[in-house]
Formats: C-alpha cells, structure tokens, sequence
C-alpha cells in the first residue's frame, strides 16, 4: 500500500496563540486575568484546555523574585481561560503558561507580557 502525501495536518505549539483579553491592569490585592487560546489554523477559540501550571512575576523589570500566588477562576466562554493574583505594584509583568491542548501530544508553553499602572 502506497500513502500518499498526509491529509491531516499536525498542529504544533507554534500553532497556538495566547493572548490576555486585557493586556493593560491596574495594581490591586485580586486581580483578574483572562487568557484567551486561539488556533492560529482556523482562527478559531481552543476550549477543553488543561492548564497545567501557570506564574506571574516581574521579570522583564528586573524583579523574577516578586511571584504572588495565581488562582485558576472558571470563566463562562469557551477558549478562554481566567485566573486571579495579587498585582502589588506597577510595571510589567510576565504570565507563563503551559497548557493540554486537545489533540496535542505535546505541553503548549507560553510567556505574555501584561503592564500593570498605579
């Protein structure tokens, strides 16, 4: 049996966009965050997601050892993905994530950089 070129197109982390619904915050004790995942394929939503760890910290300012505590929230819209943290002071910040996608083999990880003002 001969196979001709494949039809079904693997999807890989490159793939994937993730993208922080409002990348601009104000500093405050319970901050929520929404992240939306996107197939850059079909421009469509990634619902079904597993987020298997996620931080925030102030790395692009020089500050990788200011790490509040980020907790995973439920949202109501599919492909988005919400979480809430303490933003104590203003600059950028840096989210990591890394996720389970549905039909990936692989664990999707990504950085977003969000600025946070007074």
């Amino acid at each position: 049996m001969t196979l001709a070129a494949s039809q079904f197109a693997l999807a890989g982390p490159q793939d994937y966009q993730f993208q922080v619904v409002e990348p601009q915050f104000h500093q405050g004790e319970s901050v929520t965050l929404t992240v939306a995942i996107t197939d850059l394929r079909t421009n469509t939503a990634v619902a079904g997601a597993t987020i298997i760890a996620v931080q925030i910290d102030m790395s692009p300012d020089g500050m990788a050892n200011m790490r509040p505590i980020v907790m995973p929230i439920k949202t109501n819209t599919p492909g988005r993905y919400g979480f809430v943290t303490k933003l104590g002071m203003a600059g950028n910040w840096r989210l990591a994530l890394a996720a389970r996608l549905p039909g990936e083999g692989d664990v999707v990880w990504r950085e977003v950089i969000i600025r946070v003002s007074p």
